[in-house]
């Protein structure tokens, strides 16, 4: 009776994330990971371009 009640509850939890989240648990991982990173302030500080600085961005020509 148990097992039965165990296998009842497990098949009802996959029908019901099947019906609120039907993309899956990407969708769940892709949700988390902008919550994520929405939540992280903001630096304040702007990209380095000082003379002599080889990053991409005090590289790259842009016209």
């Amino acid at each position: 009776m148990l097992s039965a009640l165990r296998e009842l509850a497990f098949g009802m939890l996959i029908i019901l994330f099947l019906i609120f989240e039907p993309l899956g648990l990407m969708a769940v991982f892709r949700k988390l990971r902008l919550w994520l990173t929405a939540s992280k302030p903001a630096s304040s500080k702007p990209a380095s371009s000082k003379p002599g600085d080889k990053s991409l961005a005090a590289t790259t020509n842009v016209t």
